[in-house]
């Protein structure tokens, strides 16, 4: 079994408007505790061996019978660990460049 979620706050309006369009709304406390297996020798773990907290709003915007609008907004906190996977130990790996620059290209 991974981390475990808990949700202990979750708030959702309906039937509301905005600027006269119906809009949709909510907020949501999510916290994640690590309750996962975790080895710092593993590259992969079912557990994270932090604490997360993460509350977001979400919304809905209908301007039209054929449109929507939808976004979801997210803070994330995370604790740290005294223990990282070892894949994440100095010197094992590069960064990565996230685009190759024209003149190399050419």
């Amino acid at each position: 079994m991974g981390d475990l979620i808990v949700g202990p706050f979750f708030i959702q309006w309906t039937d509301s408007k905005l600027f006269g369009m119906p809009y949709f709304h909510r907020f949501n406390l999510d916290f994640v505790l690590p309750t996962g297996e975790y080895s710092q020798n593993s590259s992969v773990n079912v557990g994270s061996n932090i604490y997360t907290f993460n509350p977001y709003y979400a919304f809905t915007l209908f301007p039209t019978d054929r449109l929507e609008v939808s976004a979801r907004l997210h803070y994330l906190w995370c604790s740290e660990t005294a223990i990282p996977s070892s894949g994440w130990a100095p010197g094992t790996h590069s960064p990565v460049r996230p685009f190759t620059p024209l003149r190399r290209i050419l």
